[in-house]
């Protein structure tokens, strides 16, 4: 604020004296124009001046004298205890900071004192500091400001273009950044658009533009389908728990799995933890929900083929023979998955023939896809899968490139799968042979064969592409082999027939001829003298 009258003849002196001095150490003098509009602003009693300048019109050393100019001789005053600031503002900083090279040569040729350190000069007699700032909200508000530069969006009203202001009343630099971009975006913006908070939906799309997750399209596909249209026009600051929670209910009524449901609130959990980050929102409420307990849970058994069943299996043909080339291609799959690499359904869809070394139909080795960690993979060819690979690239017609399998048929065929998964014809196809349904049994068959075979779980997750040991585990549980109990793991109890137990349901001689007493036992379960079972087990 000011505490005089201001006297703009006496400050365009000072500043002519400035500049006089500035041109005798070297710099250029202030141009005839650029001292019109300065003499033009002063006088005028305007807080704000616009300026249109192209590059190199002499903008950045003239504004730094008169910032200093200003900062020096300028009619304004601060209360004791604070600090006046002159901040420049840029979307560089780099851009804002060369400004302060600037001023530290005019003040050091006017010889002015002045303290530099990081991003500011400081001149203490005044209690000023010329600082350097980003181009945010955050960036520009809690200080006492005495001169800065700015900038106005321009926008069409009624198809002519004008500058207009809008107040965005936030002090957070994403909200700024999304209300702006929202006005801009806007043919008609208002100031209500300029302070509305933004839907569930756009921040989503927001934040899935700018994320970088190899899961990107599957999860805007979950989003669409399954959130946007009960919570997709809530206020982020709006949305509850409760609300994420009935979503997550209403996917399990409608039959989607536990991991599905799963997947669903990490979906929505991963929007609402960029907001949080972001302080946005002041709490991340998907992280209250829990899933449903009626959500369907897969209880299929976790089983791999034997290879004998591989053997029957890659020998059936189906009983139509108009479907017979599609069960073979499901077949060819089945063994790609087995034994090279343990590809995902994701990988088979997208694995190319010039991946493979084909030498003439060899294929010594190939290059696995792995769209999961996005890190292609170089593994010799088992020679059991080569002749395989080969009667397939033969039906094919020998080509060096495009997708192994294709889309078979419609205005794409030939060309790369997009959408779809042959894993429920091939569970189908096993039912068929077997009468069972084993659930994606390839590359867990993959993974436990290599357990199996003695090879440690660092090579085991390598061979197989897994990231996570977590993971990698899951697929070596299988239901079969977990039916009987090891003979290591049961007690050398010589126990030859019932018989042998006395009537006093007394357990028999061990081997190595101890024996237990039946007060032993009464000890060890810690039975109550006069309980029930007690009664029971000694009468």
């Amino acid at each position: 604020m000011t505490t005089k009258r201001f006297d703009p003849a006496a400050f365009l002196a000072r500043y002519d004296a400035l500049d006089a001095a500035l041109v005798a150490r070297g710099f250029p003098a202030t141009s005839p124009w650029w001292r019109a509009q300065i003499e033009r602003f002063v006088r005028s009693g305007c807080r704000r001046w616009v300026i249109r300048a192209g590059r190199r019109a002499g903008k950045s050393s003239t504004l730094c004298r008169l910032a200093v100019a200003w900062a020096l001789w300028g009619s304004w005053h601060v209360p004791p205890g604070d600090t006046a600031i002159v901040p420049f503002v840029s979307v560089d900083r780099g851009e804002a900071a060369a400004r302060l090279k600037t001023i530290a040569e005019i003040l050091n040729t006017v010889g002015v004192s002045a303290e530099a350190r990081n991003d500011e000069i400081e001149l203490v007699s005044r209690r000023l500091v010329f600082r350097v700032v980003t181009c945010s909200i955050r960036g520009t508000v809690g200080f006492t400001s005495i001169a800065s530069y700015g900038v106005r969006i321009t926008v069409e009203v009624d198809g002519v273009k004008i500058k207009k202001r809008f107040d965005l009343k936030t002090d957070n630099p994403t909200v700024a950044r999304t209300r702006r971009d929202r006005l801009v975006a806007s043919m008609t913006p208002t100031a209500t658009e300029a302070t509305r908070t933004e839907t569930f939906r756009e921040a989503a799309q927001r934040v899935m533009r700018a994320s970088e997750i190899r899961t990107k399209n599957a999860r805007l596909r979950r989003l669409e389908l399954h959130i946007y249209p009960y919570i997709g026009e809530v206020p982020v600051d709006k949305l509850r728990a409760a609300d994420v929670a009935t979503v997550l209910a209403q996917a399990a009524h409608d039959g989607q799995s536990k991991q599905s449901v799963l997947h669903l609130r990490n979906d929505v959990s991963a929007v609402l933890d960029e907001l949080w980050r972001d302080e946005v929102i002041p709490e991340n409420v998907a992280r209250k929900v829990r899933i449903p307990k009626g959500a369907k849970v897969d209880r299929r058994e976790r089983a791999v083929l034997s290879d004998e069943e591989l053997v029957v299996y890659f020998g059936w043909q189906h009983p139509e023979a108009s479907k017979r080339d599609a069960v073979l291609e499901r077949q060819t799959m089945s063994a790609v998955s087995r034994m090279f690499g343990g590809l995902r359904l994701g990988d088979i869809k997208a694995i190319q023939w010039q991946a493979f070394d084909i030498d003439g139909g060899n294929f010594p080795e190939g290059w696995a896809p792995r769209k999961k960690t996005a890190r292609p993979q170089l593994l010799e060819v088992p020679a059991v899968l080569r002749p395989i690979l080969r009667d397939w690239w033969e039906r094919a017609g020998r080509p060096h490139e495009g997708p192994v399998f294709p889309v078979r048929r419609g205005p794409r065929a030939g060309k790369t799968r997009k959408t779809g998964s042959p894993a429920k014809a091939l569970r189908r196809d096993l039912k068929r042979a077997f009468g069972i349904e084993v659930p994606q049994p390839f590359r867990r068959a993959f993974k436990q064969g290599l357990a199996d075979a003695g090879v440690e779980l660092q090579t085991a997750m390598t061979l197989s592409g897994a990231t996570d040991a977590k993971t990698h585990a899951r697929y070596l549980v299988n239901t079969s082999k977990l039916r009987t109990v090891p003979v290591a793991a049961l007690p050398s109890l010589a126990v030859s027939d019932r018989a042998a137990v006395s009537e006093g349901h007394r357990l028999s001689p061990l081997s190595n001829g101890d024996s237990l007493s039946d007060g032993c036992r009464r000890s060890d379960l810690n039975r109550r003298p006069r309980a029930y079972e007690a009664r029971a087990l000694t009468s």
